[in-house]
């Protein structure tokens, strides 16, 4: 049996054990005949179809979609796939412009979004500068803010995130700079915002924590470890399907990438708060 058969089954009976895993971070595009694409962008198509795959390999049961860069505000691919997922089992984080008027707000909410993606790491419709006034805004539908950025940054962030009426989630494990392990400065800062009782983690697109082409983890892992020991009600997982950073022919084996995440956390109460558990109570979950 190949590796990948392997982690594929050992992700599915972790899913049995646990009740209905949530991925909490990917992206649709597509599909192409429906939802093309701005002009001149060359993300390849991935649809609701393709990740149905990943989701009956690795038990995914729940899903939080995540607006791509790529689509920019119109959110009508993510919205379909969403209402076909199916409301019980679908939540969103959007992509909008500082004066998105009211009624798109609640349009939004009621299809199931629940925050609202600010990047500094590329170029979007909102900076971290347009945190305060949106958070006021969004702050009465229950949503947070999901803030993608260089872990190297961090450090800045207590006095933004400390001001806003909502619940943070970083995104990514804090992509934070590689080989200063547990004890730098960034990681020391992640550490102390989880404890505001504010902010939530993303464990997604770990592989953010690696350098191209090497296969050590124990950098990540150890992070991983240390942040689960601390803060296990404040971590939630995602695969960040279909990994859009990577070429076609050298994207990461989900399966694979699952199951080194697993054996990390061998606990299987801790593997459920963080893949059911958690997700559940942030995002809504019945």
């Amino acid at each position: 049996m190949m590796a990948t058969d392997v982690t594929m089954l050992a992700g599915a009976a972790a899913a049995q054990r646990l009740g209905p895993i949530c991925d909490c971070h990917m992206h649709i595009y597509g599909p192409y005949d429906r939802f093309p694409l701005p002009a001149g962008d060359k993300s390849p198509e991935r649809t609701l179809a393709d990740y149905r795959l990943v989701c009956a390999g690795l038990g995914i049961g729940r899903t939080v979609f995540v607006q791509p860069l790529a689509y920019g505000t119109d959110h009508s691919a993510m919205l379909a796939a969403m209402a076909e997922t199916g409301a019980p089992n679908a939540r969103g984080i959007a992509i909008v412009r500082p004066d998105v008027p009211e009624h798109e707000l609640s349009s939004l909410s009621a299809a199931g979004m629940r925050g609202l993606r600010i990047m500094t790491t590329e170029p979007g419709a909102m900076s971290l500068a347009d945190a305060p006034a949106i958070a006021r805004r969004v702050a009465p539908l229950g949503w947070h803010l999901q803030i993608q950025g260089d872990g190297r940054d961090i450090a800045n962030w207590p006095a933004v995130i400390a001001a806003l009426p909502t619940d943070v989630v970083i995104d990514h494990l804090g992509r934070l700079p590689l080989g200063d392990g547990i004890n730098g400065p960034a990681f020391k800062a992640l550490l102390a915002l989880l404890r505001t009782g504010k902010v939530w983690l993303k464990l997604s697109a770990l592989y953010y924590g690696l350098r191209d082409g090497d296969a050590d983890w124990s950098e990540v892992a150890l992070r991983v470890q240390t942040l689960a020991a601390e803060h296990p009600d404040r971590l939630v997982w995602g695969l960040n399907w279909p990994h859009p950073r990577f070429a076609i022919g050298s994207k990461p084996d989900d399966a694979v990438q699952f199951e080194e995440f697993l054996s990390w956390l061998p606990d299987e109460g801790l593997r459920r708060r963080i893949l059911v558990d958690n997700p559940a109570r942030l995002y809504g979950f019945g």
